[in-house]
């Protein structure tokens, strides 16, 4: 019995000391499950001190600066039994690679900060959200007799007619019909489309509406290399939705032509 009560005394200053320190915790209130690119929504991050004593320094990090900011990075002190709420933004810019639909984004916020003693502490949170691309497609494309596919010959001009369809419950604009090969001798024409490269780039005009339906009609001309009697080349056609800030290839489709000699 001597001995469990030595053992406890020894204990109980160890314990008492660990009264006297901050605890923070730190929370994010209601985080999005889903974003759209392009997408900016508010958060609220609560920093709760559970301790007995105040937490000095604090500071707030993230794991994907700079896409989220915080509207106040550090905070001079956070007073025992307080909470402290900072507005936070998430933006979701573009960091979808072309060929994704969707990605799972992982949020870490770090909280550090110092105790009495001057010693570093940190706390952690985070959450996932999904990041996608609007759903906006090349709903089919017509041209030729076979789908996928154009015969034609030099210098004929060939119908191709692009519809588009916006599922998306969100107006959409800003969106271009781009022709892309690297056949060098190939040309897309219609009123208003611009020579960028080794593309063809159109704007669409029209503002689209949820379950909206477009079609644009083009023309396309291909010519023979010197001496050739018969080519084939992909034609590729991209749905791109652009900003000031970002360019997502929303969709692609792509086009088998052969060409032969007249």
């Amino acid at each position: 019995m001597k001995r469990i009560i030595i053992i406890l005394l020894l204990l109980l200053p160890g314990c008492l000391l660990q009264d006297n320190v901050p605890e923070i915790t730190v929370t994010v209130e209601e985080p999005p499950e889903e974003l759209i690119v392009s997408d900016t929504v508010d958060l609220t991050i609560s920093i709760t001190n559970e301790g007995d004593a105040p937490a000095r320094n604090v500071i707030l990090e993230s794991n994907v600066t700079p896409l989220l900011t915080f509207e106040q990075e550090e905070i001079p002190e956070i007073k025992e039994r307080s909470v402290k709420r900072v507005k936070a933004t998430l933006e979701a810019v573009d960091i979808l690679k072309e060929e994704r639909e969707f990605d799972i984004i992982e949020v870490v916020i770090k909280v550090k900060y110092l105790d009495p003693e001057g010693s570093q502490k940190t706390d952690k949170t985070s959450f996932k959200f999904t990041l996608r691309k609007p759903k906006v497609t090349i709903d089919k494309v017509d041209a030729g007799l076979l789908p996928g596919k154009i015969s034609t010959t030099e210098h004929e001009k060939v119908p191709i007619t692009v519809y588009v369809t916006n599922e998306e419950n969100r107006k959409m604009e800003n969106l271009y019909i781009v022709f892309c090969s690297e056949y060098g001798h190939v040309t897309v024409h219609r009123l208003d489309i611009e020579e960028v490269g080794n593309c063809f780039e159109y704007v669409i005009t029209d503002v689209l509406w949820f379950n909206d339906l477009i079609a644009k009609g083009f023309t396309m001309e291909a010519e023979l290399p010197p001496g050739a009697k018969e080519v084939s080349f992909v034609l590729q056609i991209k749905l791109i939705w652009r900003n000031e800030d970002y360019e997502i290839v929303l969709d692609i489709q792509e086009l088998r032509v052969e060409v032969k000699a007249a």
